[in-house]
Parts: C-alpha cells; structure tokens; sequence
C-alpha cells in the first residue's frame, strides 16, 4: 500500500470543494457583513467590504419597529412563531428518522 500523499487528484479534490464552500457562504457573508454596515456605508461602500465601525443597531431597529404590510411592530412575535413551527418539526422529523433508521 502506498501512503496517502497529497497527489495533485487530491488538490484538485480540495480546491474544488473550497471554491464550492467559499461560492455557497457568500451570502451569508454579504448578509452579515451588510447588517453590521450603517446606511451610509451600505450607500457608499461596496458590497463585499468589511464593515469600518461594526454596529448591531440595525438588528436593534428591525426586532423592535421593523414594518410588515401595515404593522410596525418589529419582528419580535413573528420569531415566537417560527420557535412554535420549527421546534415541533425538528422532534417530529428527527423522531421518523430514528424510527426509519431502526
């Protein structure tokens, strides 16, 4: 048996799945990276820059006055109810997998 080298199958093996990694968290990254921005540095920054003064005040506006159709209320109860829908489908799906699994 030969030892597990890094041969160039292998190279190209990783380099794809990173590429694919990086192509996929993209968004995520713009996301995340644009909720830390201000407006005016969403307004005169690029896109993928890193925020220059990081600030959760966005998170802040939109949990408590954010506007949905006609109420300005936040997103606070609508996170209570994606808990109450996501909660009872995780147990439910976990608990057929075991079932299936068994």
């Amino acid at each position: 048996m030969r030892p597990q080298a890094l041969t160039l199958h292998r190279l190209v093996l990783i380099g794809s799945l990173l590429l694919f990694a990086a192509f996929f968290l993209t968004p995520l990254y713009v996301m995340v990276s644009t909720s830390l921005k201000s407006m005016d540095e969403v307004r005169n920054s690029t896109l993928l820059a890193l925020p220059m003064s990081p600030s959760l005040e966005a998170w802040s506006k939109a949990w408590r006055s954010a506007c949905t159709g006609t109420d300005c209320g936040g997103l606070r109860p609508f996170f209570m109810n994606s808990v109450l829908m996501v909660v009872p489908a995780v147990l439910i799906s976990t608990l057929l997998g075991a079932l299936n699994g068994y």
